[in-house]
């Protein structure tokens, strides 16, 4: 008798001990899910804002997930290449993607033959939004406000590539608020924003995590933003929407996509890390810090977002074919 309650006993504190992992680490799914590092593809290049956001997460998602999480930027075709990449990727949660919106919507809009579906990727989670797209200028620049680029002609205005939230800014401005300007499309943000200080252009059209710094420090200044409403570090800073332009207005998000039909387990060890990821005060003060606005969107609001976002995008297609040199 006592022999048998002994082996009883072994058995049920050698079963509580390999329960452990499991119920201390929420993260890990039946399958195991994450055992090797996860592959992060960023459609823009280092030091662009998604890549910011991107290398801002990804030690916490690191950690959180108990594998590396590894940023890679994949720029061509203006991030063509790493959505076509994703979409060819296994469905395991070993390839993702980070883009921002309605940038991807954009993407697909004009590029007919992408290859791919975005609204059948796997939509996880958003991490960012409220960090819009600015117009900014030069500090000494002669446009001060809004009216002063209503009435300026021949405007140049920069912006970090073609299919990006910068063109469709652009193109707002030019077919809903009636300014005269050509879109010039460069590399990526860091680009673009520089062609404004060496006086190549008038003006850029930027997410306001690029052009902070430089604001802080006294070189440029925003004249306008594309946001629903103010943005409460640039109170001063209007938007389009309230100056009399009602259609220059979208939102900006940032979100984690996978490729088609992922695993449910998986989909929920990953949501489950996001989320305490984004929603940790701390993490949420870093964002702050380098100008990012880090916070929890839904899969299902962030894929109602960009399905709202081909109406808007789709309507100016043709512009958006016509703003760039």
């Amino acid at each position: 008798m006592r022999k048998s309650f002994w082996k009883f006993s072994v058995v049920f504190v050698l079963a509580c001990l390999m329960l452990v992992p499991l119920v201390g680490c929420s993260t890990k799914s039946v399958s195991n899910y994450p055992n090797k590092p996860i592959q992060l593809l960023c459609i823009h290049k280092p030091g662009a804002s998604t890549d910011i956001v991107a290398r801002t997460l990804q030690p916490y998602l690191s950690s959180q997930l108990g594998q590396q999480v590894v940023v890679q930027n994949v720029t061509g075709g203006g991030g063509l290449e790493a959505m076509a990449q994703l979409n060819k990727a296994d469905p395991d949660g070993y390839t993702l993607l980070i883009t921002p919106f309605p940038s991807a919507v954009i993407k697909q809009v004009i590029n007919k033959d992408a290859g791919f579906d975005l609204m059948g990727f796997t939509f996880i989670e958003g991490v960012t939004a409220k960090d819009n797209n600015v117009l900014a200028v030069a500090t000494d620049s002669s446009i001060k406000t809004i009216d002063d680029l209503t009435k300026a002609s021949d405007l140049k205005i920069s912006g970090s590539g073609v299919g990006t939230n910068g063109q469709l800014a652009a193109a707002l401005l030019k077919d809903k608020g009636k300014v005269n300007l050509t879109y010039v499309p460069f590399e990526g943000g860091p680009e673009a924003i520089n062609a404004v200080l060496g006086k190549q252009v008038d003006a850029t059209v930027a997410n306001i995590v690029g052009v902070a710094p430089l604001v802080s420090a006294g070189k440029m200044r925003i004249v306008g933003t594309f946001g629903p409403e103010r943005d409460a570090r640039y109170p001063d800073a209007p938007t389009f929407a309230e100056s009399g332009m009602p259609g220059v207005s979208f939102e900006s998000e940032t979100g984690i996509v996978g490729p088609p039909n992922m695993p449910a387990d998986v989909l929920k060890v990953l949501r489950d890390a996001i989320s305490k990821v984004v929603n940790n005060t701390d993490v949420q003060s870093v964002g702050t810090k380098v100008g990012i606005t880090v916070m929890e969107i839904s899969a299902d609001k962030l894929k109602a977002d960009a399905a709202k976002q081909f109406d808007l995008v789709t309507a100016e297609k043709s512009i958006l074919a016509g703003t760039g040199q």
